[in-house]
């Protein structure tokens, strides 16, 4: 039953660990939800008036082999 109350993405992977017990269900999305909090992206918050951005990051550009080259 708990299982079931858990977001999707965790579900998911606590299925796939196949634990046997409640407590190493308790154990596995400990470690799955700070797995998912270590890969999100860096957020800024404006304590101010609440709002959230994401960084600005430098877009990716494609360059020719000549400017490889240079």
């Amino acid at each position: 039953m708990f299982i079931g109350t858990l977001k999707d993405d965790i579900q998911h992977e606590v299925h796939l660990w196949e634990p046997d017990s409640l407590e190493k269900v308790f154990r596995l999305v400990r470690k799955i939800e700070s797995k998912i909090m270590a890969t999100r992206k860096p957020t800024t918050h404006n304590h101010k008036d609440g709002s959230v951005a994401t960084p600005n990051l430098p877009q990716r550009t494609r360059m020719t082999p000549q400017q490889l080259e240079e």
